[in-house]
Protein backbone atom coordinates (compact mmCIF):
# COMPACT_ATOMS: atom_id res chain seq x y z
CA UNK A 1 0.00 0.00 0.00
CA UNK A 2 3.15 2.15 0.88
CA UNK A 3 1.77 3.87 3.74
CA UNK A 4 4.57 2.63 6.27
CA UNK A 5 7.87 1.46 4.54
CA UNK A 6 10.63 0.62 6.41
CA UNK A 7 12.16 0.15 10.63
CA UNK A 8 15.59 1.60 10.71
CA UNK A 9 18.23 0.57 13.17
CA UNK A 10 21.93 1.44 12.78
CA UNK A 11 24.86 0.73 14.97
CA UNK A 12 28.23 2.10 15.48
CA UNK A 13 30.28 -1.21 15.95
CA UNK A 14 34.00 -1.32 17.03
CA UNK A 15 36.32 -4.29 16.20
CA UNK A 16 38.94 -5.41 18.62
CA UNK A 17 41.46 -3.28 19.05
CA UNK A 18 44.30 -4.09 15.81
CA UNK A 19 41.54 -5.25 13.81
CA UNK A 20 39.64 -3.91 10.74
CA UNK A 21 36.32 -4.30 9.28
CA UNK A 22 36.36 -6.13 5.85
CA UNK A 23 33.16 -7.51 3.80
CA UNK A 24 34.01 -11.63 4.23
CA UNK A 25 33.55 -10.88 7.72
CA UNK A 26 30.25 -9.31 7.76
CA UNK A 27 28.80 -11.90 4.45
CA UNK A 28 29.81 -15.07 7.31
CA UNK A 29 27.96 -13.44 10.21
CA UNK A 30 25.38 -12.45 7.91
CA UNK A 31 25.15 -16.24 7.28
CA UNK A 32 24.73 -17.28 10.43
CA UNK A 33 21.70 -14.94 10.73
CA UNK A 34 19.80 -16.18 8.09
CA UNK A 35 20.61 -19.84 9.08
CA UNK A 36 18.65 -18.78 13.07
CA UNK A 37 16.04 -16.29 11.53
CA UNK A 38 13.46 -17.29 9.13
CA UNK A 39 12.24 -13.78 8.83
CA UNK A 40 15.48 -13.06 7.54
CA UNK A 41 15.22 -15.64 4.17
CA UNK A 42 11.49 -14.72 3.08
CA UNK A 43 9.72 -11.89 0.85
CA UNK A 44 6.06 -10.62 0.14
CA UNK A 45 4.16 -11.70 -3.00
CA UNK A 46 0.49 -10.02 -4.19
CA UNK A 47 1.42 -7.12 -1.30
CA UNK A 48 -0.93 -4.80 -2.89
CA UNK A 49 -3.77 -7.39 -2.59
CA UNK A 50 -6.09 -8.43 0.06
CA UNK A 51 -4.06 -11.32 0.58
CA UNK A 52 -0.72 -10.69 0.42
CA UNK A 53 1.94 -13.72 1.97
CA UNK A 54 5.00 -14.51 2.98
CA UNK A 55 7.55 -16.86 0.45
CA UNK A 56 10.83 -18.59 1.54
CA UNK A 57 13.62 -17.78 -0.71
CA UNK A 58 16.01 -20.54 -1.77
CA UNK A 59 18.93 -18.69 -1.56
CA UNK A 60 19.98 -14.48 -1.39
CA UNK A 61 22.72 -12.77 -3.01
CA UNK A 62 24.30 -10.59 -0.06
CA UNK A 63 25.75 -8.29 -2.86
CA UNK A 64 22.07 -7.34 -3.97
CA UNK A 65 21.01 -6.63 -0.18
CA UNK A 66 23.86 -5.06 1.79
CA UNK A 67 25.48 -1.71 0.11
CA UNK A 68 29.63 -0.29 1.02
CA UNK A 69 29.41 3.43 1.70
CA UNK A 70 33.40 4.37 1.79
CA UNK A 71 33.02 8.45 2.62
CA UNK A 72 36.09 10.60 1.39
CA UNK A 73 38.38 12.21 4.43
CA UNK A 74 36.45 15.55 4.03
CA UNK A 75 32.65 14.46 4.07
CA UNK A 76 30.46 15.92 6.23
CA UNK A 77 29.65 12.11 7.98
CA UNK A 78 26.70 13.60 9.55
CA UNK A 79 24.91 14.88 7.02
CA UNK A 80 25.72 11.65 4.32
CA UNK A 81 24.06 9.35 7.18
CA UNK A 82 21.41 11.54 7.81
CA UNK A 83 21.03 11.70 4.23
CA UNK A 84 20.73 8.42 3.55
CA UNK A 85 18.94 7.38 6.37
CA UNK A 86 16.38 9.63 4.51
CA UNK A 87 16.57 8.00 1.54
CA UNK A 88 16.04 4.84 2.45
CA UNK A 89 13.30 5.50 4.68
CA UNK A 90 11.41 7.00 2.30
CA UNK A 91 12.05 4.19 0.03
CA UNK A 92 9.72 1.07 -0.94
CA UNK A 93 11.67 -2.13 -0.91
CA UNK A 94 12.85 -3.62 -4.73
CA UNK A 95 12.44 -6.98 -5.63
CA UNK A 96 9.66 -8.67 -3.89
CA UNK A 97 9.17 -12.16 -4.41
CA UNK A 98 13.15 -12.18 -5.37
CA UNK A 99 14.97 -10.38 -2.60
CA UNK A 100 14.72 -10.18 1.57
CA UNK A 101 12.71 -7.72 3.22
CA UNK A 102 15.33 -6.15 4.73
CA UNK A 103 19.15 -4.15 3.49
CA UNK A 104 22.02 -2.85 5.06
CA UNK A 105 24.28 0.42 4.26
CA UNK A 106 27.40 -0.16 5.70
CA UNK A 107 28.68 3.28 5.88
CA UNK A 108 32.92 3.88 6.44
CA UNK A 109 33.53 7.36 7.77
CA UNK A 110 37.09 8.83 6.07
CA UNK A 111 39.87 8.75 8.55
CA UNK A 112 43.11 10.43 8.70
CA UNK A 113 45.44 8.85 10.56
CA UNK A 114 42.99 7.71 13.54
CA UNK A 115 44.26 4.74 14.90
CA UNK A 116 42.56 4.91 18.28
CA UNK A 117 39.68 2.19 19.20
CA UNK A 118 37.06 4.94 19.30
CA UNK A 119 38.23 6.12 15.76
CA UNK A 120 37.94 2.39 14.22
CA UNK A 121 34.30 2.09 13.78
CA UNK A 122 31.51 1.46 10.99
CA UNK A 123 28.39 2.18 10.93
CA UNK A 124 25.86 -0.52 9.98
CA UNK A 125 22.52 0.62 8.70
CA UNK A 126 19.33 -1.94 9.04
CA UNK A 127 16.08 -0.83 6.91
CA UNK A 128 14.03 -3.61 7.75
CA UNK A 129 9.97 -4.27 6.63
CA UNK A 130 7.79 -3.99 9.82
CA UNK A 131 5.77 -6.67 8.63
CA UNK A 132 8.53 -9.25 9.79
CA UNK A 133 9.83 -7.06 12.43
CA UNK A 134 8.74 -4.62 15.50
CA UNK A 135 11.72 -1.95 16.39
CA UNK A 136 12.50 -4.42 19.14
CA UNK A 137 13.33 -7.27 16.87
CA UNK A 138 15.34 -4.49 14.91
CA UNK A 139 17.55 -3.84 17.82
CA UNK A 140 17.36 -7.58 18.72
CA UNK A 141 19.08 -8.15 15.06
CA UNK A 142 21.80 -5.81 15.64
CA UNK A 143 22.64 -7.81 18.86
CA UNK A 144 22.99 -10.85 17.09
CA UNK A 145 24.81 -9.62 14.21
CA UNK A 146 27.44 -8.37 17.38
CA UNK A 147 27.85 -11.56 18.38
CA UNK A 148 27.99 -13.61 14.95
CA UNK A 149 30.80 -10.79 13.96
CA UNK A 150 32.41 -12.26 17.40
CA UNK A 151 31.84 -15.78 16.15
CA UNK A 152 33.19 -15.36 12.48
CA UNK A 153 36.17 -16.40 11.32
CA UNK A 154 35.52 -16.27 7.51
CA UNK A 155 37.66 -18.13 4.98
CA UNK A 156 39.56 -15.92 2.22
CA UNK A 157 36.67 -16.59 -0.80
CA UNK A 158 33.70 -16.51 1.55
CA UNK A 159 30.75 -16.69 -1.07
CA UNK A 160 27.49 -13.82 -1.06
CA UNK A 161 25.32 -16.66 -2.25
CA UNK A 162 23.54 -17.35 1.15
CA UNK A 163 21.66 -20.67 0.98
CA UNK A 164 18.35 -20.16 3.12
CA UNK A 165 17.47 -23.27 5.43
CA UNK A 166 13.70 -24.11 5.73
CA UNK A 167 12.97 -22.99 8.90
CA UNK A 168 9.70 -22.66 10.51
CA UNK A 169 8.37 -19.24 10.64
CA UNK A 170 7.43 -17.40 14.12
CA UNK A 171 3.90 -17.54 14.85
CA UNK A 172 1.91 -14.12 14.65
CA UNK A 173 1.09 -12.28 17.83
CA UNK A 174 -2.70 -13.91 17.28
CA UNK A 175 -1.29 -17.00 17.54
CA UNK A 176 0.44 -16.55 20.45
CA UNK A 177 -1.46 -15.10 22.56
CA UNK A 178 -5.07 -14.97 23.28
CA UNK A 179 -5.62 -10.97 22.96
CA UNK A 180 -9.10 -11.02 24.39
CA UNK A 181 -11.15 -7.98 24.19
CA UNK A 182 -14.17 -7.53 26.47
CA UNK A 183 -17.48 -6.76 25.23
CA UNK A 184 -17.45 -3.23 26.51
CA UNK A 185 -13.98 -2.55 25.35
CA UNK A 186 -15.74 -3.60 21.60
CA UNK A 187 -18.56 -1.50 22.63
CA UNK A 188 -16.05 2.15 23.19
CA UNK A 189 -14.38 1.63 19.96
CA UNK A 190 -17.78 0.78 17.92
CA UNK A 191 -18.92 4.55 19.31
CA UNK A 192 -15.59 6.05 18.96
CA UNK A 193 -16.00 5.07 15.33
CA UNK A 194 -18.99 5.88 14.82
CA UNK A 195 -19.23 9.18 16.95
CA UNK A 196 -15.51 10.77 16.72
CA UNK A 197 -14.67 12.35 19.95
CA UNK A 198 -14.69 16.21 20.84
CA UNK A 199 -11.58 17.28 19.22
CA UNK A 200 -11.32 21.08 20.05
CA UNK A 201 -8.23 21.99 20.86
CA UNK A 202 -6.60 18.68 19.70
CA UNK A 203 -3.71 19.00 17.06
CA UNK A 204 -3.05 16.13 15.13
CA UNK A 205 -1.44 17.77 11.97
CA UNK A 206 -2.76 17.81 8.79
CA UNK A 207 -5.32 14.61 7.73
CA UNK A 208 -4.26 11.72 6.32
CA UNK A 209 -3.38 12.02 2.68
CA UNK A 210 -3.28 8.37 1.00
CA UNK A 211 -2.30 10.07 -2.68
CA UNK A 212 0.88 11.60 -1.46
CA UNK A 213 4.11 9.22 -1.47
CA UNK A 214 5.85 8.76 1.11
CA UNK A 215 8.99 11.64 1.69
CA UNK A 216 10.01 11.01 5.44
CA UNK A 217 12.19 13.73 6.77
CA UNK A 218 14.70 12.15 9.66
CA UNK A 219 17.13 14.16 12.12
CA UNK A 220 18.64 13.01 15.40
CA UNK A 221 20.23 13.80 18.29
CA UNK A 222 22.70 11.75 20.88
CA UNK A 223 22.77 12.34 24.55
CA UNK A 224 26.24 11.76 25.84
CA UNK A 225 26.57 8.94 28.66
CA UNK A 226 27.14 11.04 31.62
CA UNK A 227 23.65 12.67 30.73
CA UNK A 228 22.09 9.15 30.23
CA UNK A 229 22.98 7.98 33.89
CA UNK A 230 21.92 11.30 35.07
CA UNK A 231 18.59 11.30 33.64
CA UNK A 232 17.95 7.42 34.68
CA UNK A 233 18.79 8.33 38.15
CA UNK A 234 16.31 11.29 38.29
CA UNK A 235 13.90 9.43 37.16
CA UNK A 236 14.17 6.66 39.93
CA UNK A 237 14.62 9.44 42.68
CA UNK A 238 11.38 10.93 41.03
CA UNK A 239 9.83 7.68 41.40
CA UNK A 240 9.05 7.85 37.30
CA UNK A 241 10.81 5.75 34.34
CA UNK A 242 12.63 7.24 31.73
CA UNK A 243 9.87 6.55 29.01
CA UNK A 244 7.53 8.48 30.69
CA UNK A 245 9.80 11.69 30.91
CA UNK A 246 10.22 11.57 27.72
CA UNK A 247 6.43 11.34 26.47
CA UNK A 248 6.02 14.51 28.93
CA UNK A 249 9.17 16.37 27.49
CA UNK A 250 7.89 15.59 23.94
CA UNK A 251 4.50 17.22 24.90
CA UNK A 252 6.03 20.00 26.61
CA UNK A 253 9.07 20.94 23.61
CA UNK A 254 5.69 20.30 20.91
CA UNK A 255 3.40 22.68 23.17
CA UNK A 256 6.57 25.33 23.38
CA UNK A 257 6.54 24.96 19.55
CA UNK A 258 2.73 25.01 18.33
CA UNK A 259 -0.17 27.97 18.01
CA UNK A 260 -1.44 29.35 21.22
CA UNK A 261 -4.69 30.38 19.91
CA UNK A 262 -6.54 27.55 21.10
CA UNK A 263 -5.96 25.01 18.69
CA UNK A 264 -3.20 23.04 19.84
CA UNK A 265 -4.13 23.15 23.54
CA UNK A 266 -3.86 19.37 23.94
CA UNK A 267 -2.11 16.38 22.73
CA UNK A 268 -2.23 12.72 22.33
CA UNK A 269 0.88 10.49 22.48
CA UNK A 270 0.54 6.50 21.17
CA UNK A 271 3.56 4.53 23.46
CA UNK A 272 4.44 1.36 21.66
CA UNK A 273 4.10 -1.95 24.23
CA UNK A 274 6.39 -4.89 24.22
CA UNK A 275 4.23 -7.73 24.21
CA UNK A 276 7.45 -10.34 24.57
CA UNK A 277 6.72 -10.19 28.32
CA UNK A 278 3.37 -11.99 28.08
CA UNK A 279 4.87 -14.52 25.53
CA UNK A 280 5.83 -17.88 27.39
CA UNK A 281 7.89 -20.00 25.22
CA UNK A 282 9.57 -16.86 22.85
CA UNK A 283 13.24 -16.23 23.32
CA UNK A 284 15.00 -13.04 23.81
CA UNK A 285 16.32 -13.83 20.68
CA UNK A 286 13.14 -13.58 18.85
CA UNK A 287 12.56 -11.90 15.60
CA UNK A 288 8.91 -11.04 14.99
CA UNK A 289 5.78 -8.42 15.27
CA UNK A 290 4.91 -8.15 18.79
CA UNK A 291 3.77 -5.34 20.24
CA UNK A 292 0.37 -3.03 20.66
CA UNK A 293 -0.21 0.86 22.03
CA UNK A 294 -1.18 2.53 25.14
CA UNK A 295 -2.57 6.20 24.16
CA UNK A 296 -1.52 8.99 26.37
CA UNK A 297 -3.35 12.62 26.40
CA UNK A 298 -1.36 15.85 27.34
CA UNK A 299 -2.67 19.40 27.82
CA UNK A 300 -1.01 22.67 27.54
CA UNK A 301 -1.70 23.67 31.18
CA UNK A 302 0.77 21.05 32.72
CA UNK A 303 3.70 22.78 33.25
CA UNK A 304 5.59 20.13 35.73
CA UNK A 305 7.45 18.04 33.81
CA UNK A 306 7.95 15.66 36.59
CA UNK A 307 4.44 15.29 37.53
CA UNK A 308 3.48 14.68 33.94
CA UNK A 309 6.05 11.95 33.85
CA UNK A 310 4.72 10.53 36.96
CA UNK A 311 1.24 10.52 35.73
CA UNK A 312 1.87 8.70 32.31
CA UNK A 313 4.18 5.93 34.32
CA UNK A 314 1.02 5.09 36.72
CA UNK A 315 -0.63 5.09 33.48
CA UNK A 316 1.82 2.64 31.86
CA UNK A 317 1.63 0.73 34.74
CA UNK A 318 -2.12 0.08 34.78
CA UNK A 319 -1.91 -0.96 31.12
CA UNK A 320 0.79 -3.64 31.86
CA UNK A 321 -1.25 -4.82 34.74
CA UNK A 322 -3.75 -5.69 32.63
CA UNK A 323 -1.73 -7.84 30.31
CA UNK A 324 -2.91 -9.01 27.40
CA UNK A 325 -6.84 -7.81 27.57
CA UNK A 326 -8.17 -5.45 25.78
CA UNK A 327 -5.66 -4.21 23.50
CA UNK A 328 -5.63 -2.52 19.93
CA UNK A 329 -3.70 -5.53 18.90
CA UNK A 330 -6.68 -7.76 19.84
CA UNK A 331 -9.01 -5.21 18.24
CA UNK A 332 -7.75 -5.91 15.12
CA UNK A 333 -9.43 -9.42 14.98
CA UNK A 334 -13.01 -7.24 14.76
CA UNK A 335 -11.51 -5.84 11.17
CA UNK A 336 -11.97 -7.77 8.07
CA UNK A 337 -10.35 -5.97 5.49
CA UNK A 338 -7.48 -4.17 7.10
CA UNK A 339 -6.67 -2.72 3.24
CA UNK A 340 -10.04 -1.34 2.94
CA UNK A 341 -9.78 0.05 6.38
CA UNK A 342 -6.55 2.23 6.06
CA UNK A 343 -7.80 3.05 2.67
CA UNK A 344 -10.79 4.54 4.69
CA UNK A 345 -8.90 7.06 6.89
CA UNK A 346 -7.88 9.04 3.70
CA UNK A 347 -9.30 12.75 4.03
CA UNK A 348 -9.77 12.39 8.00
CA UNK A 349 -8.03 13.61 10.99
CA UNK A 350 -5.18 11.46 12.47
CA UNK A 351 -6.31 9.36 15.60
CA UNK A 352 -2.82 10.82 17.15
CA UNK A 353 -0.73 13.92 17.44
CA UNK A 354 2.47 11.66 18.19
CA UNK A 355 4.04 8.69 18.81
CA UNK A 356 7.05 8.12 20.80
CA UNK A 357 8.61 4.57 20.89
CA UNK A 358 11.60 3.35 23.36
CA UNK A 359 13.32 0.19 22.42
CA UNK A 360 15.12 1.01 25.90
CA UNK A 361 18.91 -0.20 26.76
CA UNK A 362 20.37 -2.32 24.46
CA UNK A 363 23.87 -4.47 25.32
CA UNK A 364 26.33 -3.71 23.12
CA UNK A 365 29.62 -4.86 24.96
CA UNK A 366 30.27 -1.47 26.33
CA UNK A 367 32.59 -2.76 29.19
CA UNK A 368 34.70 -5.94 26.86
CA UNK A 369 37.94 -5.82 26.91
CA UNK A 370 38.97 -3.76 23.25
CA UNK A 371 41.49 -5.92 22.36
CA UNK A 372 39.43 -9.35 22.25
CA UNK A 373 36.01 -8.33 21.99
CA UNK A 374 33.47 -6.39 19.25
CA UNK A 375 31.42 -3.96 20.81
CA UNK A 376 28.48 -1.30 19.80
CA UNK A 377 28.87 2.48 20.72
CA UNK A 378 26.14 3.54 19.48
CA UNK A 379 22.05 2.33 18.16
CA UNK A 380 20.25 4.79 16.40
CA UNK A 381 16.27 3.80 15.95
CA UNK A 382 14.68 5.83 12.90
CA UNK A 383 11.50 4.76 11.37
CA UNK A 384 9.43 5.76 8.16
CA UNK A 385 6.73 8.05 8.27
CA UNK A 386 3.25 6.32 8.70
CA UNK A 387 0.72 7.89 6.06
CA UNK A 388 -2.22 6.66 8.44
CA UNK A 389 -0.29 7.23 12.11
CA UNK A 390 1.02 10.43 14.24
CA UNK A 391 1.89 13.66 12.65
CA UNK A 392 5.17 13.23 13.99
CA UNK A 393 7.18 10.42 15.98
CA UNK A 394 10.00 10.25 17.89
CA UNK A 395 12.15 6.76 18.05
CA UNK A 396 14.60 6.77 21.12
CA UNK A 397 17.73 3.60 21.46
CA UNK A 398 19.79 3.71 24.53
CA UNK A 399 23.28 1.60 24.40
CA UNK A 400 23.98 -0.32 27.86
CA UNK A 401 26.58 2.60 29.93
CA UNK A 402 26.78 4.83 26.46
CA UNK A 403 24.88 7.53 24.68
CA UNK A 404 21.06 7.74 24.16
CA UNK A 405 20.16 8.54 20.66
CA UNK A 406 16.68 10.30 19.96
CA UNK A 407 15.17 10.65 16.73
CA UNK A 408 12.41 12.61 14.67
CA UNK A 409 10.36 11.60 11.15
CA UNK A 410 7.48 13.14 9.88
CA UNK A 411 6.02 13.40 6.31
CA UNK A 412 6.22 15.97 4.01
CA UNK A 413 3.61 18.45 3.90
CA UNK A 414 1.82 16.66 7.16
CA UNK A 415 3.66 19.51 9.59
CA UNK A 416 4.82 23.01 8.94
CA UNK A 417 8.86 21.60 8.32
CA UNK A 418 10.55 23.88 10.62
CA UNK A 419 8.13 22.31 13.41
CA UNK A 420 10.17 19.05 14.13
CA UNK A 421 13.83 20.57 14.17
CA UNK A 422 12.48 23.66 16.45
CA UNK A 423 10.90 20.56 18.70
CA UNK A 424 13.61 19.19 19.07
CA UNK A 425 16.20 22.28 19.86
CA UNK A 426 13.84 21.89 22.70
CA UNK A 427 13.53 18.59 23.69
CA UNK A 428 17.49 18.65 23.73
CA UNK A 429 17.75 21.91 26.07
CA UNK A 430 14.74 19.83 28.38
CA UNK A 431 16.47 16.89 28.90
CA UNK A 432 20.33 18.03 29.31
CA UNK A 433 18.38 20.66 31.93
CA UNK A 434 16.82 17.99 34.09
CA UNK A 435 20.12 15.63 33.93
CA UNK A 436 21.85 18.58 35.40
CA UNK A 437 19.26 19.93 37.92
Amino acid sequence: MGFYYAVGMTSRFHPPAGRRFIPSLLYEALKSLIGDHAALGVSVVEESTDNPRFIRLPRIDLREVVSFVQLPENADYEHEFTKLTADRLSSPFDGLGRLPLWRLDILTPGRAGEDSTEANYVDIALFIHHGIVDGGAAAIFQQCLLSALQSANPPDDVHPVIEVPELPMVPSIHSLLRLPTSPLAVAKALWRSWFPRNTKGLWTGAPVSATAPILTHFQYFALPPPFVTALSNACKAKQTTVTALLEAAVARAMFAHLPTDGTADKLTLSCPINLRRFIADIGDRTLGVFVASDTHTFTRTETDTWSTAQRIKRALATKLAAGERNLDTGMLKYVRHIRAYLLDKAGAPRDTSLELSNVGIIDGNADADDAVRWRMSRVLFSQSASVTGAAVQFSVATVRGGEMCVAVNWQDGVVDAALPPAVMAELKRTLEELASA
